[in-house]
């Protein structure tokens, strides 16, 4: 009877997702980012969930979606990466150097949104930084703040950045 009450129906899915996970984690590239990133960039960041979720929810024109994406590679102070595979981008994460502690930040493409590559991004972003790491998180971001705590941040404070309640969360 136990065993009964365990079984979900969704033990299939979880076996794709896992040998899905194996596979990309044995096949994607971490890289920094390249000009020709731009408009894959240009569409994670404007995905609905992604835009629900950032500190600036309208979405952004192309135009100035490209003037900030030239503006940031050439920012000694930004380190910014993409997690790819066959050419397509995964996800991408950009490190920013202008507080005390580097503020970390990853948006995944929606497409490969439930297989645990975030955990894989993170961890890759993570292995470059000696010391703490800081991200903040909107309060109603609940499955961040929960991933960010799963990946060792702690909560440090309570923001407001750009009108939107936020945690700070520091690792390190």
């Amino acid at each position: 009877l136990l065993g009964i009450q365990s079984v979900d129906g969704k033990g299939s899915l979880k076996i794709v997702k896992n040998i899905l996970n194996e596979f990309y984690i044995s096949n994607c590239i971490f890289r920094k980012v390249k000009n020709e990133d731009c408009i894959k960039i240009f569409e994670i960041a404007n995905d609905d969930e992604v835009r629900k979720y950032s500190f600036n929810s309208d979405k952004i024109p192309l135009d100035d979606h490209k003037i900030w994406f030239n503006a940031i590679l050439k920012n000694n102070l930004v380190n910014f990466y993409v997690l790819e595979y066959a050419g397509d981008i995964i996800g991408q994460l950009r490190l920013d150097f202008d507080e005390v502690y580097p503020v970390i930040s990853i948006s995944l493409n929606k497409k490969y949104r439930g297989l645990g590559l975030s955990k894989l991004l993170l961890s890759k972003g993570l292995n470059l930084i000696d010391g703490k790491v800081v991200a903040y998180i909107k309060k109603d971001n609940i499955r961040s703040i929960s991933f960010f705590k799963s990946m060792g941040f702690k909560k440090d404070s309570e923001v407001i950045i750009k009108n939107c309640d936020a945690f700070k969360f520091i690792r390190g």
